[in-house]
């Protein structure tokens, strides 16, 4: 006779997981989340304003910036890289921008900060692609020679 099973056969073979075990299996498997439901309960309990919709409005509009440097290091880090200048150079943009300000139109300003970054990433990918320097070594090295940038024009107003 043929041990073949179906999906039907093996569905109903599996015995159904308890509570206690589910949460066991979460408690193991996903102990940041938890770190995180307790986190917001103090930040809850301390800052009972914390949920109000202005606030949380607040704390997005603050953090859009930082989000959007997160997602493409993420594309990064999938890609099998990493670098080390991202924060160096958005300082760099971040102080670029605001010395145009009142000097260009706005639109000019964004438009040579995002090509001031492209041009730091072109600089990165020409290291590690053509002259074939670990992407450590030379992402550092353009964080080491880009963040001294942001102090000389912040400080040449």
């Amino acid at each position: 006779m043929s041990q073949v099973k179906t999906m039907a056969d093996s569905a109903v073979a599996t015995p159904a997981r308890s509570k206690s075990a589910l949460v066991k299996e979460w408690l193991i498997h996903y102990p940041m989340l938890w770190v995180l439901a307790l986190l917001l309960m103090v930040t809850t309990y301390l800052y009972p304003g914390f949920w109000n919709p202005v606030n949380l409005q607040n704390m997005l509009m603050q953090n859009v910036a930082l989000t959007v440097a997160s997602i493409g290091m993420t594309f990064v880090i999938m890609a099998g890289g990493f670098d080390l200048s991202v924060g160096a150079v958005y300082a760099t943009g971040a102080v670029f921008y605001l010395s145009l300000d009142g000097v260009a139109p706005a639109i000019v300003s964004i438009i040579a900060t995002i090509l001031l970054g492209t041009a730091c990433g072109v600089v990165n990918g020409t290291l590690v692609n053509y002259f074939k320097i670990n992407p450590f070594v030379a992402t550092l090295g353009t964080s080491s020679s880009t963040l001294p940038a942001p102090w000389a024009m912040a400080w040449s107003s």
